[in-house]
């Protein structure tokens, strides 16, 4: 699954790359903003941009030991040769985008800016500098001549973390459990775990529950009668990880240890369709107190931390 499609973007991804040679039949383009939602569809080859800003940001600033001649933006595939990958985003897909990041990469996602030479800068050449994305929230030029609109952002990937990225949402890495997008499952379904308290992210619903974090994958297909509770907690190395799952022994949680973490599970099986089950008599309570016995083993869990 590509990642416009996993996230359900409204853009494709722009691939860019910078060209430390002048390239036959480069053209003067517009502002490098304007030539970024221009790429998203068609590919484009500049030698300069009408914007002094991208000029300072992309060609009189040594970013990759020399100056660069050119810029190739393009909608981005896996086979191109890029070093930054551009995404075109509203806040809750960028929101949705982050989560996904930390889950594959272990990290947070940093916004610099500064409301000023936002994609050429910020995104772009940023990008280069640091090595890490980057989320900038645009300056007047895009805004005003750059045809972005107000719930509109932008964000950089280093090209290889974006190939690592997308290769991961292929292998399925990012819904493991459930096997669906919560976007998939019926209007009724998504609201009623709302209503329980529960966000709805990009393949799960997320939790507060007695000071620990619960997630909900709720299964798809010939399983849809199923739904997986999960929580976790980190411990500071992966030996007090292996003694706290010795200590908490339950036959009705599955209790593991991934590295230093001690993840708790549970599959619940319903009695008939979840699409029915959700609505009927009772399913509340009866869902909530499955949710309070998992939380309270990770609670357990955060005390023999604390010992």
């Amino acid at each position: 699954m590509s990642f416009r499609r996993y996230f359900q973007l409204k853009f494709n991804p722009v691939g860019v790359k910078l060209v430390a040679k002048e390239i036959q039949n480069a053209e003067v383009e517009e502002r490098f903003c304007e030539a970024v939602r221009r790429a998203t569809m068609k590919r484009i080859v500049a030698s300069a941009f009408n914007c002094a800003g991208a000029e300072l940001s992309l060609f009189l600033e040594p970013l990759k030991g020399s100056e660069a001649e050119a810029v190739v933006l393009e909608p981005y595939h896996e086979q191109g040769d890029y070093d930054v990958v551009l995404i075109i985003a509203t806040p809750d897909k960028l929101m949705e985008i982050a989560r996904a990041y930390r889950q594959i990469f272990g990290d947070s996602v940093v916004a610099r800016f500064s409301g000023a030479r936002a994609v050429c800068g910020e995104a772009t050449a940023d990008v280069i500098k640091t090595g890490e994305p980057n989320v900038s929230f645009l300056c007047d030029g895009a805004r005003f001549l750059g045809g972005y609109g107000n719930d509109e952002v932008v964000m950089g990937f280093p090209a290889q973390t974006f190939k690592e990225f997308e290769r991961a949402i292929t292998a399925g890495r990012l819904k493991s459990l459930c096997g669906c997008l919560t976007d998939d499952l019926p209007e009724h379904v998504k609201m009623a775990f709302m209503a329980m308290g529960f966000d709805k992210a990009t393949d799960h619903f997320l939790g507060y529950v007695d000071g620990s974090i619960v997630n909900v994958y709720v299964f798809k297909g010939e399983v849809s009668n199923r739904i997986a509770i999960f929580a976790s907690v980190r411990f500071r190395n992966e030996d007090e990880a292996e003694k706290a799952v010795n200590a908490l022994s339950d036959d009705e949680v599955i209790v593991y240890r991934r590295e230093n973490w001690v993840e708790l599970s549970k599959v619940l099986t319903l009695d008939e369709d979840i699409g029915r089950a959700v609505r009927r008599d009772g399913f509340e309570k009866w869902f909530m107190a499955e949710v309070e016995r998992l939380a309270a083993r990770a609670k357990e869990l955060r005390k023999i931390k604390q010992q």
